[in-house]
């Protein structure tokens, strides 16, 4: 049944790929550093927000690396990195919000944490994580996960949704805090997964908006 399950998975994810919706994270590309100019947790839902500053339109994206995760001194170590476009560009310094679940990283649980940032120019913070229990279900997924770029929207009726063009796909956040981006363009990267009614979705590991 879970083999099942993640061929499905990865059917839809394929679709999604090739409809130009989606892709799939590439860790290959060559990367830029944000600069990092404050950090907020949600220690009770382990969600990361993120302010940070890029050159735009130089850089188009940015996404949430984690560097290290250190069990014997207990670190998480985080940066955040933006893909620069090729070609020639004036680069002016943008900023822009970012949010991550840190669940989504492998820790061990039950542990604490510290979290470090690379390229961090703000006020000294020191930010403690528990990483919690983690269900099995959930780390089945890890290898479909997908970026989506796209306008965030609401509705009553069906919640969430990312929405490119005609094209739009259900977002399933309950700890990551949305509001604040809804309306705007945005990349979300997570983990794709079926609904009860057969449709895809996506759960995301973190919710920026969009440098480009």
């Amino acid at each position: 049944m879970a083999t099942k399950r993640i061929l499905i998975l990865v059917y839809i994810a394929t679709v999604l790929a090739i409809s130009g919706f989606a892709k799939a994270a590439d860790h290959k590309v060559d990367h830029g550093t944000a600069h990092i100019e404050s950090v907020k947790l949600d220690a009770e839902r382990g969600v990361l927000s993120i302010h940070a500053t890029a050159p735009n339109p130089c850089h188009e994206k940015a996404l949430v690396r984690i560097l290290k995760v250190d069990a014997y001194s207990h670190v998480i170590q985080l940066a955040v990195l933006t893909v620069p476009n090729t070609g020639i560009c004036a680069q002016v310094i943008q900023d822009f919000d970012l949010v991550y679940d840190l669940q989504s990283v492998r820790a061990i649980p039950g542990r604490t944490y510290t979290l470090e940032f690379e390229n961090y120019v703000g006020e000294e913070v020191n930010l403690k994580y528990t990483a919690p229990h983690v269900k099995k279900e959930d780390e089945e997924l890890t290898s479909l996960k997908q970026s989506f770029k796209g306008n965030l929207a609401y509705y009553t009726d069906r919640g969430y949704v990312i929405k490119n063009g005609s094209e739009t796909l259900q977002v399933i956040a309950p700890r990551l805090p949305l509001e604040h981006f809804q309306g705007n363009l945005v990349r979300i990267s997570g983990y794709v997964v079926v609904q009860n009614n057969g449709s895809p979705a996506i759960v995301p590991m973190s919710v920026s908006a969009a440098l480009k």
